[in-house]
């Protein structure tokens, strides 16, 4: 599977389409063109038909537990600032997980620094992208889950009503607290 996220040629967009029909046949419909990487996994654009645009994020470890624990903290960590997981799947080898989620399609903090040109981001703004992050972060900290890995790259930008709502993604290092262990590893 690592071969697969890998590549770049055309053999890898329908060797995961056709993963995704052993899941759920004619449910899902990968786009070609990759909208995100990161040691956590390669994430696609898609289309659910039945809840349209969304993203899917195509994870492989030798370590199958890895894979589903990060699907478990999000589920477990549900909240309107972290990136919301529809439902995950485990190939049947146990070395590929995808994870279907909400597609955030402003990007990242880290592309908008980037896009800014040395501009400075207003005051308000600021303040609206703390609240956000920080509720997110105060809402596991809750669940007993700590992020570890906050950073531009990992805080996406969405439109919500002409508003922008700032959201964390990737759980993939996140450290739980010894007595929410269990819950997260079944």
């Amino acid at each position: 599977w690592q071969e697969v996220l890998e590549s770049t040629g055309p053999g890898r967009h329908q060797h995961l389409q056709s993963q995704l029909e052993t899941w759920h046949s004619g449910r899902w419909i990968i786009d070609a063109v990759e909208i995100g990487r990161g040691s956590g996994g390669t994430v696609f654009s898609g289309t659910d038909k039945r809840l349209g645009k969304i993203a899917m994020k195509f994870s492989c470890n030798a370590q199958p537990s890895r894979l589903v624990r990060e699907a478990a903290l999000m589920q477990r960590v549900a909240h309107a600032h972290v990136c919301k997981l529809h439902e995950h799947h485990l190939s049947e080898d146990g070395r590929l997980l995808c994870m279907v989620l909400e597609l955030l399609e402003a990007g990242s903090l880290a592309q908008r620094i980037v896009k800014s040109q040395g501009r400075r981001i207003r005051e308000f703004e600021v303040v609206r992208m703390g609240y956000d992050v920080l509720s997110a972060l105060a809402w596991m900290h809750q669940m007993k889950v700590i992020h570890r890995d906050v950073k531009p790259i990992n805080i996406m930008l969405t439109q919500v009503d002409g508003r922008t709502i700032y959201k964390l993604i990737d759980l993939s290092i996140s450290a739980v607290e010894q007595e929410a262990r269990d819950d997260v590893s079944q």
